[in-house]
């Protein structure tokens, strides 16, 4: 598919199948967030966590649903990105910028994706015993993760025919 094509085509995804992602998909979509662009060269202030066991995921999702809903949105798969340096503010960017390569890899891939932050957020605010199930490096706190899988095609959205900057542009 090509860049253009991809980027009409990716949308967030609020809805999954039980189908599961194989693991081959996931490497190449790890693969593709290991080559985003980071600040510095600075790929050792990040680490990917791939949650697909249902145990672990259940356990994320009864924090997630604690405001009554799945903020999870039924993902089979959750990768967090997590950094050992968030007092940098460029962190942050760098984290984006690696969600944002797995998405467009996952889109690429036919697989729904969404970008998952808000209860992330909420989980390292609150420090809740959740953050276990990461198994994460001494130092490292998760920033923002990408839910995957096979979205439900009755609620897939058709891709977009042009590309419109829903941004508003200034030219100076």
């Amino acid at each position: 598919m090509d860049f253009l094509d991809l980027v009409k085509s990716r949308y967030s995804c609020r809805a999954y199948t039980d189908q599961p992602v194989a693991d081959h998909l996931i490497d190449e979509i790890l693969a593709v967030g290991g080559n985003a662009p980071v600040g510095n060269g600075a790929y050792d202030s990040l680490i990917f966590t791939v949650v697909k066991s249902e145990s672990a995921l259940n356990r994320i999702r009864e924090f997630s649903a604690k405001t009554g809903r799945d903020r999870s949105l039924g993902a089979k798969v959750i990768i967090f990105v997590s950094s050992n340096n968030l007092e940098n503010l460029i962190s942050y960017e760098n984290v984006a910028c690696a969600v944002d390569h797995m998405a467009l890899a996952a889109s690429n891939l036919g697989l729904g994706n969404c970008y998952l932050y808000g209860f992330i957020r909420d989980m390292v605010q609150e420090n809740t015993p959740q953050l276990d199930v990461l198994d994460l490096p001494e130092g490292y706190v998760p920033a923002a993760a990408l839910g995957i899988g096979y979205p439900v095609q009755s609620q897939a959205k058709l891709p977009k025919t042009e590309l419109i900057s829903k941004v508003k542009i200034n030219r100076v």
